[in-house]
């Protein structure tokens, strides 16, 4: 099955165990985001969370 790094998407990062990186984002209107890793397994264990943007 083919892969995709999510890297190469527009607005997201991908980056190798033990490294950092920042996404810079403004948000136009208040609401509630989900995030979540897309290596396989790493969702069930728990790599996922939500952001609650208030204005």
């Amino acid at each position: 099955m083919p892969t995709m790094k999510m890297g190469d998407e527009t607005n997201s990062v991908s980056i190798d165990a033990g490294q950092t990186s920042s996404l810079i984002w403004t948000f136009s209107r208040p609401g509630t985001l989900y995030y979540a890793c897309h290596v396989p397994g790493h969702y069930a264990a728990g790599m996922q969370g939500q952001l609650d943007v208030h204005g």
